[in-house]
């Protein structure tokens, strides 16, 4: 997890710790460690946790929890339509139809009376 807080560029180190404990401290309580892109600095305080913390904590079980169960849903819902999709292999020489959407032309160029297939074309 990231906490990003906007602060401006000329501001001292005061004024930064001051936002570090109006920002961070304040959601997450006195935090244990700080991992940076560097290395890991302990922070020597006792192993208390804070209600925050704890609430924090319980939100992301939650959020695996659902991320899970969508990834199942998904997975289950794929199943589903793949099982009415049929394979098509072409071998060279086939004639196939081409189908366009509107999306496929150049903006203004496309016409709802222009036809949608075009063909056939040898592959």
């Amino acid at each position: 997890m990231a906490h990003f807080i906007a602060c401006k560029k000329t501001a001292d180190a005061s004024n930064k710790a001051k936002l570090f404990f109006r920002e961070v401290v304040h959601l997450y309580g006195v935090l244990t460690s700080i991992t940076s892109d560097r290395d890991l600095v302990k922070l020597p305080r006792g192993q208390k946790t804070s209600v925050a913390a704890g609430n924090l904590a319980e939100v992301v079980f939650v959020r695996d929890e659902v991320k899970q169960k969508l990834e199942q849903t998904n997975a289950k819902y794929k199943a589903a339509t793949n099982k009415h999709r049929q394979v098509k292999v072409f071998q060279e020489g086939n004639s196939v139809m081409v189908f366009l959407r509107k999306e496929r032309f150049p903006v203004g160029t496309y016409s709802k009376l222009k036809p949608k297939k075009y063909g056939p074309y040898k592959v």
